[in-house]
């Protein structure tokens, strides 16, 4: 054999390397390989674009420090490891839809594939990520015109009833049972435009910062087994049997009573809308961890797997087209979810397969002992004594206004917080990077920058260094474009002066706890 025999081969795959090379830094998605470490060992240009940071500067360094989400981060490696031990790997040769970080601590909503090779002893990883941001924004939009389609539906049908049977009523030419039934069928449809319309203004009262608790020691028990009884009457008419097991020793929240109930009632009249006739609903009340949890299961056709993870979201319903079995507007529960998070709470959805029925479980953490043993006196009950407590939660208040920086100050420290105060947004930012707040709670009209420019400051910090602080807008404007600009702007959430204290306290225990562990 020649040495240009050899030479040909050689200068072949030399070829064909710098060819998948040129392939892979011209593609238009982001591809990064790793190591058995999690270390970096490729990073194309499209992932520079993505995520911000430097072929460079990601060669070498572990994945998980530059595009995970730090709450994230020990699963990622718990992952990898379990991988490395039993070849099994939850995201191995499937494609998802996770969220990312970037450089600059913002998130970007991504589509991840995950291809492992072994080769012998050795391991490597590669993975291919697509922006999908667009993507999510198109599926928002059509969401919302299908949305205010449904709506159309929703309230022109049991208007077309109402007039119809009004006409009838009215021609005198009824029979005693039939007047009767045009009656039902007019209050029924009424009763259902009323809670439609219930639901919207709850979400618009929601969106624009003006959902208003009065909130006191509750007992979830009778809030629970009122809201069953009030839909017998619906669960009857189905044939459908109503199961409550309800522990009257799962103890007191501190919340509204009354809209505990209707995060009760929208869960449960949901489960009998969507269980067919025979099947059964279970209703759960009961203790653990501190919390107290309700949970409702139906017998019903389940949540299919690409519609879970956004039951909760404003405008999205897993069947929106007009031939769909089930009637509604799908607000009800990005409603539950709203109110679940202002008390503190959480709320989760779980469905195994297709026809084996949903889950929704309501996490809602209890009140303090004392509050339970000794409530406060009827003539003088006051909010404080039953809000969610703050101890040991670091939180900057920012605000140019000495007053009103002290009483925000004051509100929080009372329900145990330790409150550092700022004046002006260098005097906040210096705080963050220094102590690193769990919670920042921002006057958007500060002395020497707006509340909009010191947060686009705190976000460009890296996550280790306070990027990713979860943040509450104060302002004196409650429009829904004043709620909209400062949601957009990265704030969690957006409270309108005067603030309520109960809101306020509920808002940051409700944020503080989703901080991500760093």
């Amino acid at each position: 054999m020649s040495v240009g025999d050899v030479k040909a081969p050689r200068d072949r795959r030399r070829g064909t390397a710098s060819h998948i090379r040129a392939v892979l830094d011209t593609a238009l998605d982001a591809v990064i390989s790793m190591d058995a470490t999690g270390r970096v060992t490729f990073w194309n240009p499209r992932a520079e674009q993505i995520f911000g940071w430097s072929r460079e500067e990601a060669m070498g360094r572990p994945l998980a420090d530059l595009i995970i989400p730090p709450a994230l981060r020990p699963a990622h490696t718990a992952g990898l490891a379990r991988y490395l031990r039993t070849g099994a790997g939850r995201l191995i040769g499937r494609r998802v839809e996770v969220t990312a970080v970037r450089r600059d601590g913002s998130q970007v909503p991504v589509e991840l594939a995950v291809v492992a090779v072994k080769e012998g002893d050795y391991h490597t990883f590669s993975a291919f990520v697509r922006d999908i941001t667009e993507r999510k924004r198109e599926a928002a939009s059509r969401a919302k015109d299908e949305f205010l389609a449904t709506l159309s539906h929703e309230l022109r049908t049991p208007l077309t009833s109402i007039v119809g049977w009004v006409y009838l009523l009215r021609s005198g030419r009824l029979d005693p049972a039939s007047v009767a039934r045009g009656l039902e069928t007019i209050d029924r449809n009424a009763m259902l435009q009323a809670q439609l319309v219930s639901d919207i203004l709850d979400m618009s009262r929601i969106m624009a910062a003006r959902f208003r608790l009065n909130v006191r020691p509750v007992e979830l028990a009778p809030v629970v087994a009122a809201a069953i009884d009030s839909l017998v009457p619906a669960a009857s008419a189905k044939s459908i049997r109503l199961q409550p097991v309800l522990d009257p020793s799962t103890g007191i929240v501190s919340g509204d009573a009354d809209r505990l109930q209707q995060v009760v009632w929208n869960l449960l009249s949901n489960a009998i809308k969507f269980t067919p006739e025979g099947g059964r609903v279970q209703v759960r009340l009961s203790r653990a961890d501190g919390h107290a949890e309700i949970t409702v299961e139906d017998t019903g056709p389940g949540i299919r797997p690409e519609v879970l993870p956004h039951v909760f979201e404003l405008f999205r319903q897993g069947d929106s087209s007009n031939t769909r079995a089930y009637g509604g507007l799908g607000l009800g529960l990005a409603v539950v979810r709203h109110l679940v998070e202002l008390h503190g709470g959480t709320v989760r959805a779980s469905s195994a397969s297709a026809g084996t029925g949903a889950v929704f479980t309501v996490r809602l953490p209890l009140a303090r002992e004392e509050a339970a043993l000794e409530p406060a006196p009827a003539a003088a009950v006051s909010a404080s004594a039953a809000e969610p407590r703050l101890d040991g939660l670091l939180v900057l208040v920012a605000d140019h206004g000495a007053e009103v920086r002290d009483v925000i100050a004051g509100i929080l420290g009372q329900a145990g917080a330790d409150v550092r105060v700022a004046c002006s947004a260098r005097e906040a930012l210096d705080t963050v990077a220094r102590e690193r707040p769990a919670v920042l709670v921002i006057d958007l009209e500060l002395a020497d920058e707006s509340g909009y420019a010191l947060l686009s400051k705190v976000r460009a910090l890296p996550p280790d260094a306070g990027g990713v602080t979860p943040a509450v807008a104060l302002s004196s404007f409650s429009r829904t474009e004043d709620r909209v600009h400062s949601l957009v702007a990265g704030f969690q959430s957006h409270l309108a002066k005067p603030i309520q204290p109960a809101e306020l306290i509920a808002v940051v225990a409700s944020l503080g706890s989703r901080l991500p562990p760093l």
